[in-house]
């Protein structure tokens, strides 16, 4: 499975940082809690098999730990589909 964020394209949220650069707006920074969550998400549902390590591992190993053990978790998890990047031509 490739990692959607590698793919070549223009995303939404791509879009919104050119309009704020346009604007004058200031750049959006990721935190330590952005860097943490993106992390988790990863591990939850992309990354299922793989060990958390390095900063935060031990609270994203009990916050997996406790999703896992939670019977509706696991039954959404089971009739849940991989999300699919669509993409649009603009011509």
């Amino acid at each position: 499975m490739n990692d959607y964020r590698s793919l070549p394209r223009i995303a939404n949220s791509d879009l919104t940082e050119l309009k704020n650069h346009l604007f004058g707006k200031p750049d959006f920074q990721s935190g330590p809690a952005q860097e943490f969550g993106t992390r988790f998400h990863d591990l939850l549902l992309l990354e299922t098999g793989v060990v958390p390590t390095g900063k935060g591992a031990t609270a994203q190993k009990r916050m997996l730990d406790v999703l896992r053990a939670n019977s509706l978790f696991c039954r959404l998890m089971d009739s849940a589909q991989v999300e699919t990047p669509h993409f649009g031509r603009i011509n």
